[in-house]
């Protein structure tokens, strides 16, 4: 931050992000240029003995001369990339002539690389094979790092980085803003182009998203490594917030413990545990595998149609493949016998996910369970998230939905009135069956806006949603608590993701990056280290000193184990800069690409777009699990409550921010909660 600025344009790369590829560059080369410079000493007297050996000799003197001067300027981009900071640019802003010293060394590269193609493709057979063999290499390396810094260049590329002006003389006028959108617009075509098909949903949906991603990006002059950067300080920022608040006694998050001798409690946890395995059902096979990598592919095959023998294809499957590998996982991943299960359909388009539906008599319940994503349509899906009005039946509130999950919802809803599937299964079930909607993920998100949809009609029904989206605007919440229950576990992205959270990540991530000291590669490496001690497991953590601090507010910090003292103040030397950027700027001089907080938090906003949003909630209860940190390998234990919707406003940053998302780590928890002992305790 800002981006490169060389031949009059912007780059997708920072200053300071070459820190590394050249690092890598200069090991590379210092290797080769010792193996280079010892085949031309010990191998010299037979040098001529080769056909063209003048040709060779020239070659040799030429590489040796020109990958050293490379390292030498390879070398100088190190340090001068790890000058100054994210945001302060100005120690590095002499980058872009060291840039064009190193391709002006990569013109007479090519031109060896060149010479020495054609003489080991000429005369190569007259010689030593040593030399034979020293040349091709070297040779293959050159071509192997030009082509490796056209590629770079192609991806760095910015189609919109021309450096210009609107009549009032802000670089990010409207008229980008529109661009931007088009370009967006293109992309997402591209990418989709083998994955889906080209219809009115289809160009609908590339719309919406070109209008979110175009909103949430116009008008930030960052890179991604700058997007990486913040992450890391953020994730130091809020869990440095939450050690403040334990010292002061205060809560974390707002809720009350879940009692598990409470048998009403319990039998609600038992359920969601039990349901979960037909949310798991609805992704089919590959799931099931994953899930059960060593007896998994045998009792697969023992249900699919070309390996169980000649059985007769069951009507009520659709969409499946030849073999019904997906229909097979889904009998064993829930248990089902192939009459429980009433309709499977695997249909998949945008705003089209696929579902089951199939009568349960353990719980005497008709179950309808919806797939998560798992495909490119059901991408898009997640990725449209303008919010659609809702009115729900029978009541007086109007509130605002997920577009994409709502139009799922309307599609499932009208798929089971036309097929009249819900009265079939219920004149398969008994007396006293009700009705459950489960879904994990896009499912869970599905689940929820459709029971909201079938409730004047099913008033019993009851609805489990796995690591639900945020679906809903707070005015439904209340609502929805009576029949639907929303499991989130841990840290999972997924129920604190939206349009709104993520321009407020967006502001978030651009205050704690003006507020770092350190040159961008310190940061990242140290965040590359907490990953690993994150990975490695608590044991390692634990003993592993305190953590790298990147800033302060009021104090100064130490870290025992890099030996490093943060200022007190760390925001007063970005202010002394700013004066000076102002004198400049005054002055008619060229911007050095510094900016000061209050320049990047007075960025334009997704305001300028017709994107709206207002913050939307997981749907119902939300039941929330959390495993206890523990040293020890013993059976993880869980800490469970029923949360308040307010925890789940802003995005926590965290290594298992995804993973606590997986469904089968959902299904570990369930499982492991009933093991254990909870007592109640308000939090």
């Amino acid at each position: 931050m800002p981006a490169l600025v060389a031949f009059n344009r912007r780059w997708r790369i920072g200053s300071d992000d070459l820190f590394f590829p050249a690092a890598i560059g200069v090991i590379v080369r210092l290797v080769w240029l010792a193996v280079i410079s010892m085949t031309y000493g010990f191998e010299n007297d037979e040098i001529r003995d080769c056909n063209a050996w003048l040709e060779l000799q020239l070659f040799f003197i030429g590489v040796i001369l020109l990958t050293s001067l490379v390292i030498i300027n390879e070398i100088a981009i190190i340090y001068i990339s790890m000058q100054g900071t994210v945001t302060n640019s100005r120690p590095r802003q002499f980058m872009p002539v060291l840039l064009y010293i190193q391709l002006g060394l990569y013109l007479p590269e090519l031109l060896w690389t060149i010479l020495g193609t054609y003489w080991a493709v000429k005369n190569g057979s007259s010689c030593q094979p040593s030399l034979v063999i020293a040349v091709c290499v070297s040779v293959t390396l050159e071509w192997l790092i030009l082509l490796v810094v056209l590629i770079g260049v192609l991806v760095l590329f910015d189609p919109l980085g021309t450096i210009h002006k609107d009549p009032f003389g802000r670089e990010f006028s409207p008229v980008m803003q529109e661009s931007t959108k088009e370009l967006w617009e293109k992309r997402c075509r591209w990418l989709c182009c083998f994955f889906t098909g080209r219809d009115d949903q289809y160009l609908s949906a590339v719309s919406d998203i070109a209008d979110i991603l175009a909103s949430g990006l116009h008008g930030v002059d960052i890179v991604a490594s700058d997007v990486a950067v913040g992450l890391i300080l953020l994730q130091e920022e809020q869990d440095h917030e939450q050690m403040e608040r334990k010292i002061k006694g205060e809560n974390l998050q707002k809720g009350t413990l879940v009692n598990l001798s409470d048998p009403t409690e319990k039998s609600l946890v038992q359920d969601a545990a039990h349901f979960m395995q037909f949310a798991l059902g609805s992704y089919g096979w590959p799931l099931y595998m994953f899930m059960n990598p060593c007896v998994g592919p045998g009792n697969l095959c023992s249900g699919m149609r070309c390996c169980g023998g000649c059985r007769p294809v069951g009507e009520h499957i659709f969409e499946d493949n030849c073999c019904y590998c997906n229909s097979a996982g889904l009998k064993l991943q829930a248990h089902l016998e192939d009459i429980d299960l009433v309709y499977c359909s695997y249909h998949n388009k945008i705003y089209e996910p696929p579902f089951y539906v199939a009568v349960d008599h353990d719980c005497q319940a008709v179950v309808v369970s919806i797939r998560g994503s798992l495909s490119m349509q059901d991408a898009l899906t997640d990725l449209t998230g303008q919010q659609e009005e809702l009115r729900i039946e029978g009541t007086e509130i109007t509130c605002h939905a997920h577009k994409g999950i709502l139009l799922c919802a309307r599609y499932v809803k009208s798929k089971l009135e036309k097929e009249e599937l819900l009265q079939r299964a219920f004149s398969r079930a008994g007396e006293n069956y009700r009705l459950v909607i489960v879904g994990h993920s896009l499912g869970a998100g599905t689940a929820s806006l459709l029971s909201v949809l079938l409730k004047p009609t099913y008033p019993e029904l009851l609805c489990f949603a796995y690591s639900n989206p945020s679906v809903l605007s707070a005015l439904a919440t209340p609502y929805c608590e009576d029949f639907i229950i929303s499991v989130v576990l841990g840290k999972d992205v997924v129920p604190r993701m939206g349009v709104k959270s993520g321009d407020e990540l967006r502001q978030d991530l651009v205050a704690v990056i003006s507020k770092c000291s350190l040159p961008k590669y310190r940061v990242l490496m140290s965040g590359c280290w907490q990953a690993l001690c994150f990975f490695l497991g608590p044991s390692f953590k634990a003993g592993r000193g305190e953590d790298w601090h990147f800033f302060s507010r009021s104090r100064q910090y130490r870290s025992t184990s890099n030996h490093l003292l943060w200022e007190s103040n760390l925001t007063q030397p970005l202010l002394e800069d700013m004066q000076d950027e102002t004198s400049l700027l005054a002055r008619g001089e060229p911007s050095t690409g510094y900016f000061t907080e209050g320049e990047l938090e007075s960025t334009p906003s997704s305001s300028l777009t017709p994107v709206s949003a207002e913050q939307l909630f997981p749907a119902g209860k939300i039941l929330q699990i959390d495993e206890r940190p523990s040293i020890r390998l013993e059976r993880p234990q869980y800490d469970v409550m029923w949360a308040d919707k307010e925890n789940y406003v802003k995005l926590v940053i965290h290594p298992g921010m995804l993973s606590d998302h997986m469904p089968d780590r959902v299904m570990k928890a369930l499982g492991g909660i009933l093991t254990q002992d909870t007592t109640v305790q308000e939090v």
